[in-house]
């Protein structure tokens, strides 16, 4: 809306956006059955007076006003979802989403602990005087316990035994409360401390210091070793010489009071072993590991196993040897005669020449860029630099170490390659520029209720001042923001989620680039999220999630093999009827806020052969569908003979199957009378002799995939020159044949258990046909497609 004020001659135009907002201040939800919610609502920003058009979703809008205040009282509402607008004076518009919960029967219960000398008790405290009826039961008995309650504000149940119990409240109206309450045992308290055993033998040991209760105490102990002591007067005791293991104790004290903990003693080895390992040099096989064993009772054994070498050492004296090992990581187990087992990891370093960097100086831009080094067991050092060059001359040495430092390096990779007696290993590393640095220190998220933008603050270090950033989003291709900063603060405004290109450029030139991922708040997330796979490829799969609470409703969209679109107004929810692949699903709330998530849909079905899976044996004249199912170890035919017209069930020498079936037209040893002669079968066979008709694995399907025989002058080499493009909303199936050359072209149709369909395609052009499923049941189909009388091959689709 915009005004024009004439003032001292000048004409100006001033504009006015629209201000208004809200703030809940009271809520009050209805109560049950009831429509007596109320909902105060201040409302700033807008000029009076103003009408409100309050709209239960799904409903037609009611009108209010006028109104001159700053704040509205909406009363009698039900439980349901609102949109409240806003129209002032001025024509400016606002809006407010707000749901009222069914309200729950008010009720406090309160429990009372059982001491030892009398039982517990249950207090329900109601917000109004009525008649109230209550059901309770313990959790370890079936049936409820009936009471009821007669124009009363609060009710008392006494004499419950410690536990767990389940309450249901009614009222005169029929509203419900259910909850669960415990009621705990006020006993004595028990401190321990536990010694541990030593390995294999019986000395480990309980302490036990009671506060309260009554003397005298009966312990009870059950575990490796089992015992009692009924009379104990004194409130320190110690249960001794315990092997190690799990133990239950039992303490009782002369009222009865009982106190129940579960300990565990653990084993104590004794044997500590010392280990010194060898070089295994550049590679070799003469590195050695020697063990120095205390606490071990001898003999003991001494196992190890790594890169490929294993072995066993029975070992009389404390220390022992272990020869030609290579370089690596081995596992050492010591096992002393008393049984006593230890086990560790020892390494064998590599005997090869290699160099530890001690410091590294930046390039300032100006190829000032230095390193130091120590290079060990080398008889020859070179440098290369980041063209590949090398650097000055070899330095030589004698097999020991020796340092090493060079300057003027511009930044970039250098090599190191070091030689020692033959064995030589290269190494990397990298002069960073010494230009500007930057780190992200601190966001403020944008927020995505509000629309209110966010801010990302760098810290520049390094560079000459002053700094130039220039950044973008990662969705914007051609246009960048660029801004001036004297000093090492700079800050990047972001208003969408995602990531920022930040460079940042110094007063020499020198840039650096970093990305930062915009965070935004607010809104609906994602809890928790699990899924259920498909079985037989078929459309039963499933995915469950758990959102938080954010404004309703929600829309989720699915896209994936089953695309999808609805709304939610709970947060728990199941997506079911998926079929097997990958899917993405947004979920937006009444906010427009939204989150995205990629899942997957698995298929359980090991034994059932997916059509997608079958690789391609050519033949002369034929073609063979091989698929070698490498969890079950199954071998699946599938033997078409184009030319002569006939099927042929094959099997492949070589690969476990000698056997070879036939079925077709005039075969005389017809082997499966009862097939349909114009389908295509696909049968399993396993290791055993038997072909065996019925099985898990079989899979047939009518309208076979039928390729070309070898002679064919088509242009077609693959089913990827014929284009299809499901359309879920209206079951209407497109294809483009493409520059394919025809003078027929017919389709069939057949779902996965091989019934077949009779469809008419409709002809919009001389490329694009159209086929019409709007009375097919959901469920994975097959089209073949046939041009000039040959079956070209079949393409998956899923009828939704």
């Amino acid at each position: 809306m915009k005004y024009f004020v004439i003032f001292l001659g000048l004409l100006l135009s001033i504009e006015l956006k629209s201000q208004i907002k809200f703030h809940e201040t009271y809520r009050f939800n209805p109560s049950c059955n009831a429509c007596d919610g109320v909902v105060i609502i201040g409302i700033s920003g807008l000029y009076t007076p103003y009408y409100a058009y309050l709209t239960e979703i799904g409903s037609k809008a009611v009108r209010y006003g006028p109104f001159y205040g700053s704040g509205l009282t909406i009363d009698s509402l039900c439980a349901k979802s609102y949109l409240l607008e806003i129209s002032d004076a001025c024509g400016c518009y606002g809006k407010y989403y707000f749901n009222l919960n069914s309200g729950v029967l008010n009720a406090n219960v309160i429990p009372t602990d059982a001491t030892c000398t009398s039982n517990g008790a249950i207090t329900i405290n109601f917000n109004i005087s009525n008649d109230y009826t209550v059901y309770y039961r313990k959790s370890d008995q079936p049936n409820e316990i009936r009471k009821d309650y007669n124009k009363v504000a609060s009710a008392f149940i006494s004499d419950l035994s410690p536990g767990l119990y389940y309450i249901r409240i009614v009222d005169i109206n029929g509203c419900e409360k259910y909850t669960s309450i415990n009621i705990a045992s006020k006993s004595f308290t028990v401190n321990n401390a536990i010694l541990n055993a030593s390995c294999n033998t019986s000395n480990g040991n309980l302490h036990f210091s009671i506060v309260g209760g009554s003397a005298p105490y009966r312990y009870e102990w059950y575990g490796p070793k089992n015992n009692n002591d009924p009379f104990v007067s004194t409130m320190e005791y110690d249960i001794p010489q315990l092997p190690a293991g799990v133990y239950t104790v039992i303490i009782r004290d002369s009222k009865n009071c009982t106190f129940s903990a579960t300990y565990t003693i653990n084993t104590i080895n004794s044997i500590n072993p010392v280990f010194t390992s060898g070089f295994a040099d550049c590679d070799g096989i003469n590195g050695y590991i020697d063990i120095l064993s205390s606490g071990a009772f001898l003999p003991y054994l001494v196992e190890y196993s790594g890169q490929g070498h294993s072995g066993k050492l029975n070992v009389t004296s404390t220390s022992s040897k272990i020869r030609s090992l290579r370089a690596g990581t081995y596992k050492i187990i010591i096992t002393d005669s008393r049984g006593c087992k230890v086990e560790n990891n020892v390494e064998v370093k590599n005997g090869a020449p290699w160099i530890q960097l001690e410091s590294i100086a930046r390039d300032n831009c100006s190829g000032d860029g230095a390193f130091t080094a120590t290079i060990f067991r080398f008889t020859k050092f070179s440098l290369y630099g980041p063209d590949g060059k090398l650097i000055g001359s070899p330095t030589t040495g004698n097999g020991g170490s020796a340092p090493y430092s060079i300057n003027k390096l511009m930044g970039g990779f250098y090599k190191v390659v070091i030689e020692y007696n033959g064995c030589i290993k290269t190494y990397e590393f990298e002069i960073p520029s010494n230009g500007p640095t930057a780190i992200a220190v601190s966001q403020i998220p944008i927020n995505c209720v509000t629309g209110d933008k966010g801010l990302i603050t760098l810290k520049i270090t390094g560079g000459k001042a002053p700094y130039k950033v220039q950044y973008r989003h990662e969705s914007e291709v051609g246009h960048s923001v660029l801004r001036d900063y004297p000093g090492p603060d700079a800050f990047v405004i972001t208003s969408m989620e995602g990531y920022y290109y930040i460079c940042v450029i110094d007063a020499n030139g020198c840039t650096t680039l970093i990305k930062v991922k915009a965070e935004i708040k607010g809104g609906v997330e994602i809890i928790e999220t699990s899924t259920k796979p498909s079985t037989c490829y078929q459309s039963n799969g499933s995915f469950n999630v758990k959102l938080s609470k954010s404004q309703y409703p929600y829309l989720i969209q699915l896209r994936g093999p089953v695309s999808k679109d609805t709304f939610r107004y709970d947060t728990v929810f199941t997506i079911t009827d998926l079929l097997p692949g990958d899917y993405l699903i947004t979920f937006i709330d009444g906010n427009n806020c939204k989150v995205e998530l990629s899942f997957h849909i698995f298929d359980e079905s090991n034994d059932i052969v997916d059509p997608t899976k079958l690789s391609l044996l050519k033949g002369s004249g034929e073609s063979i569908l091989i698929y070698n199912d490498l969890v079950t170890n199954n071998y699946y035919v599938w033997g078409i003979s184009f030319c002569r017209g006939s099927i042929r069930i094959d099997s492949i020498l070589g690969e476990g199957i000698s056997n070879i079936f036939y079925y077709g037209k005039g075969n005389s040893d017809d082997l499966l009378p009862n097939l349909n002669k114009n389908n295509t079968y696909l049968w399993c066979k396993s290791y055993s002799d038997e072909l065996k008709r019925g099985c898990s694995n079989l899979r047939y399907l009518n309208g076979p995939p039928n390729l070309p025989c070898n002679n064919s002058t088509n242009n077609i080499n693959t089913l990827d020159d014929i284009k299809l493009f499901p359309n879920p909303t209206t079951d209407v199936i497109n294809i483009d044949v493409g520059e394919i050359q025809f003078k027929t072209i017919e389709f069939g149709l057949a779902n996965s258990t091989g019934q077949t369909f009779k469809i008419i395609p409709y002809r919009i052009s001389n490329k694009q046909f159209q086929l019409e499923l709007t009375k097919m049941p959901k469920g994975m189909y097959f089209i073949s497609i046939v041009i000039d009388q040959r079956n070209i091959g079949t393409k998956k689709i899923v009828v939704i």
